[in-house]
């Protein structure tokens, strides 16, 4: 229904409806928004419209809205781990939808969310909000210290995608890629650079 999306660094973003379906005389509303092709490392704000949704983040992909929309808004996130069955996001989205989404509903290796709505028309006097989340993407091999995380530098992005076999230019790493000159661009990268105020 629309191309893959590949977010790296941090940005803000909707995505695909990839499941949506009312429960208990169309009171809540449950929809799976997929987001990214790839896997995600965190989400970071959501927003209803151009409203920010506070929430803790209770780990593990799990999170308890506060404020406004506290009785009439669920959030859970999964991030898309490749070749993982992701248990608590799958299990929670089967019960509250009596079985609509099953255990053949993975979506193994894409970033998404789940987010339920509970109709009041106070909370939701506009109706159904546009949704929306800020948050960081893929995690890149960075070769300075060995580790692979996520990153917004620019240059290990670069290389994540140069090297990336599914959508990218599927180099080598290890004989297309030199890596001293990769530490050296990560490393310009990560400078601060001092703004002048010329008005001053």
């Amino acid at each position: 229904i629309t191309p893959w999306r590949v977010v790296y660094g941090e940005c803000r973003t909707g995505g695909a409806f990839t499941f949506l379906k009312t429960m208990s005389n169309n009171a809540y509303l449950c929809q799976v928004i997929t987001v990214s092709g790839d896997e995600l490392t965190s989400i970071k704000e959501l927003m209803f419209d151009d409203q920010t949704v506070p929430f803790t983040d209770d780990g593990g992909g799990a999170f308890t809205i506060t404020g406004r929309y506290a009785s009439h808004a669920k959030l859970r996130f999964g991030p898309g781990v490749a070749g993982a069955y992701e248990t608590a996001f799958n299990s929670e989205l089967t019960t509250d939808t009596d079985s609509a989404w099953s255990a053949t509903h993975k979506q193994e290796g894409r970033g998404k969310i789940y987010l339920r709505l509970y109709y009041h028309v106070d909370t939701y006097p506009q109706g159904v909000p546009n949704a929306t989340v800020v948050l960081q993407g893929k995690k890149v091999y960075d070769p300075r210290t060995a580790t692979t995380a996520w990153h917004h530098n620019p240059a290990l992005c670069l290389a994540d995608y140069l090297t990336n076999t599914y959508y990218g230019i599927g180099c080598t790493y290890a004989t297309e890629i030199d890596e001293d000159s990769l530490i050296a661009a990560a490393n310009i990268c990560d400078e601060m650079v001092d703004v002048v105020n010329e008005s001053d």
